[in-house]
């Protein structure tokens, strides 16, 4: 026969820890993701522009924005370029069908059939932005998205979601 825990004795030995102590690390954590969601929605309020490093080898030539259309199709090439991005934090994410990330024009999360796999899910937020790239010769407009983008704002699509 086993003996019976009380609540409190059941989560201790689930979480081995003084539930007092969890309720504090849970707290402090949710003031932590707090500040970071309020910096970053501070940041989008205004024209952000970056300066991003990448390495190239020596050998490799940066290409002008201008001369960018003549490069050949499939031909990956180097740029040199300020970055703006848009302040707007709803232009920064898409609903897509998690099975095949068709893109989905809906306002909302909601239940769909999806018209290129033909599956039911439920929309998922998809971290994806227009940025400007501009240089002495020019600019054009590129897009960030999944991974880099998220690493970019510190915030996830979900978060971004949650938010607008």
């Amino acid at each position: 026969m086993r003996p019976s825990l009380n609540a409190d004795e059941f989560f201790n030995l689930l979480h081995g820890s003084d539930p007092t102590k969890l309720e504090l690390n849970r707290f402090e954590n949710e003031v932590k993701g707090l500040k970071r969601i309020q910096k970053c929605s501070s940041l989008l309020q205004q024209e952000v522009h970056l300066t991003l490093v990448i390495s190239v080898s020596v050998d490799e030539e940066i290409v002008p924005i201008a001369n960018a259309q003549s490069q050949q199709d499939g031909h990956s090439f180097s740029i040199e370029a300020k970055i703006s991005l848009s302040n707007r934090l709803k232009s920064c994410y898409v609903l897509i069908c998690p099975n095949c990330g068709q893109e989905v024009r809906s306002p909302r999360k909601r239940k769909i059939r999806c018209m290129n796999c033909n599956q039911e899910n439920m929309l998922v937020p998809r971290c994806r932005f227009d940025v400007n790239l501009e240089d002495a010769s020019g600019s054009t407009t590129g897009v960030i998205m999944d991974a880099e983008a998220e690493k970019l704002l510190s915030l996830t699509a979900a978060e971004i979601y949650d938010l607008v």
